[in-house]
């Protein structure tokens, strides 16, 4: 709205109204992704730790269901900034990168999911699964840093 506030909209076509809105979406979806990468990093880094040094068992019982709760709340929130993100309005000239953008981040929405069916109960941690999603999520982020760029170019 700041954005739509600032340029004026009121005096825009229909097509810059457009670009402006989806500016917004992009906008919007880079800062949820990143407010729940921030919140959901300190879980991450405990857990990721545990693994590798095989101490997973050391999580306290409270810690470890934390650490489920958080990644299944933030995946939560990707999944709904997903949605939105296809329900955008891309301009004509951007659709052809907004299809890849929204594909790249349904591959990281997936594989977020995937690292939250990875911890089982008890403590029990699918450790394969585990490294599968985060070479998931890493592929997607590095298709969606692409994609953004050139939308935003």
């Amino acid at each position: 709205m700041f954005l739509q506030r600032q340029l004026g909209v009121d005096t825009m076509n229909k097509t810059q109204q457009r670009a402006v809105n989806y500016a917004n979406e992009i906008n919007s979806m880079i800062s949820i992704t990143q407010d729940n990468q921030d919140k959901m990093d300190p879980y991450y880094e405990k857990l990721k730790t545990a693994i590798a040094d095989n101490k997973v068992a050391d999580i306290s019982a409270a810690d470890y269901k934390k650490t489920q709760t958080e990644f299944q709340t933030g995946t939560d929130h990707y999944k709904k900034a997903l949605i939105n993100l296809k329900n955008a309005k891309a301009p004509a000239r951007l659709i052809g990168n907004h299809h890849i953008l929204s594909s790249a981040y349904q591959q990281f929405v997936d594989g977020c999911q995937m690292m939250c069916d990875s911890l089982g109960d008890d403590k029990k941690v699918n450790v394969e699964m585990f490294h599968d999603a985060e070479k998931a999520q890493d592929e997607a982020t590095d298709r969606m840093s692409r994609a953004i760029q050139k939308i935003m170019a």
